[in-house]
């Protein structure tokens, strides 16, 4: 079984002012901070979700707090929610991984469950966790989507489990917060001075920020492409880059139909970039 551990048994709220007594006392040690907070029994859980979260270090019984940490404390009110959702949950695996899988099996909103997490926990990550540490676990999680506004947390009785009551507003968020991580990936077709062609996997290229949008520095062009299904773009949006040896890559904004086509593409790609470059 995996001693991978979830945050648990405190709340954001608690959360936010733990780590914003180590922005305003960065290198203080955990007894000078316990005597600041205003739930020091519970210090030793929030500091672990604060370490797991990635918003404080640890240097021998020093507590400094990350940039993440920092933005957080520093945002206004009304987007700490935001930084919660985009920089905590979706870049939490243990979060993220089946909220993805839910999300993106829906249309409409709905309601996340605890039993469902649960069992992704126990069966798919090997979490040797108590049926309270689970519980608690399950509650840390959807009171932080409460937080970020996605939607209302109700703790379980009368037969119904923990759940977060997704609102239509929250899940539509969620979605589009998932398509956008799907499409920061882009597919970059090398092609090489001799002719050759590579497809690749490209992700976090220094030049490339998000998908959809213009990345700095590099013109956006666009191909006519025939759009099939509600909200198909007709076009194929693409960047072109030429490195210091010469070879040219092509970044693809990863559609299905674009990706679908792409062998098909290259070609007609390949003799624009030459066009271009003439």
């Amino acid at each position: 079984m995996s001693r991978e551990l979830l945050p648990a048994r405190f709340v954001p709220e608690d959360l936010l002012e733990f780590v914003g007594k180590i922005v305003s006392s960065p290198g203080s040690s955990e007894v000078q901070i316990r005597k600041r907070i205003r739930a020091p029994r519970g210090m030793s859980s929030i500091k672990r979700g604060a370490l797991l979260f990635k918003l404080i270090e640890v240097s021998g019984d020093r507590l400094h707090p990350t940039d993440l940490g920092k933005r957080l404390v520093s945002a206004k009110e009304d987007e700490r929610g935001g930084i919660v959702l985009r920089d905590i949950v979706l870049k939490f695996d243990p979060y993220s991984i089946p909220l993805r899988r839910m999300v993106e099996d829906r249309s409409e909103a709905f309601s996340l469950v605890s039993p469902e997490f649960k069992e992704y926990w126990v069966n798919d990550r090997k979490m040797s966790l108590s049926k309270d540490a689970l519980d608690k676990s399950v509650n840390t999680f959807f009171k932080l989507l409460e937080f970020a506004g996605l939607g209302g947390f109700w703790s379980g009785r009368h037969g119904k489990p923990t759940r977060l009551e997704l609102t239509n507003e929250g899940f539509g968020i969620l979605k589009e917060a998932f398509m956008v991580e799907k499409g920061a990936g882009r597919h970059a077709v090398s092609m090489d001075p001799g002719g050759a062609m590579d497809m690749q996997s490209s992700t976090g290229m220094p030049s490339i920020t998000n998908a959809g949008r213009p990345a700095p520095g590099l013109e956006t062009y666009s191909l006519p492409i025939a759009a099939q299904g509600p909200g198909a773009k007709p076009e194929l949006r693409y960047q072109v880059h030429r490195s210091k040896d010469g070879s040219v890559v092509l970044y693809i904004e990863p559609t299905e139909r674009s990706i679908k086509f792409l062998e098909l593409l290259i070609p007609v790609l390949k003799n624009e970039v030459e066009e271009r470059e003439d």
